[in-house]
């Protein structure tokens, strides 16, 4: 069986270093796939040309959405992929977004005794945070002492 996926930007990603990312899919699904201008076209049997359709598919449809990919995040997504055929490269890659929901809390980390064994560490973190008893601050980076 034959199938043909149209090719959109993002193509370099979705080969890879020395093509690995498609041999990968290739060797994992038992396909073979041919670039030609517009097109990428994948032959095999037609369970694995249909899921390696779908995972093509997927790619450009996130890349569009303005995903980008590194290639050893895609390397190791399509590994998966590959190997489960429950799972698609969206629903994957959906899976590992941050999800933010609400107010973020900001956490003050305490302060260690491994802050504070120096003395150099004690006189970095004051100066740094509170101003002397006698300043009077004038600009975010200066201090100006009252006589």
């Amino acid at each position: 069986m034959k199938a043909s996926v149209q090719v959109s930007r993002g193509i370099e990603s979705l080969f890879g270093t020395r093509d690995e990312n498609i041999r990968l899919i290739e060797s994992g699904l038992g396909v073979s796939t041919k670039l030609s201008s517009d097109t990428i076209e994948i032959e095999g049997e037609p369970d694995p040309v249909a899921r390696a359709e779908c995972i093509f598919q997927d790619y450009f449809a996130l890349v569009a959405e303005g995903n980008l990919f590194k290639n050893g995040d895609l390397n190791s997504l399509l590994r998966v992929v590959t190997a489960d055929p429950e799972v698609t490269l969206r629903a994957l890659v959906n899976s590992g977004k941050q999800r933010s929901f609400g107010k973020k809390c900001s956490r003050r980390r305490p302060l260690r005794s491994a802050d504070i064994s120096k003395p150099s560490n004690v006189t970095t973190l004051y100066s740094a945070s509170v101003p002397p008893a006698r300043a009077r601050l004038t600009s975010p980076s200066r201090w100006r002492f009252r006589h």
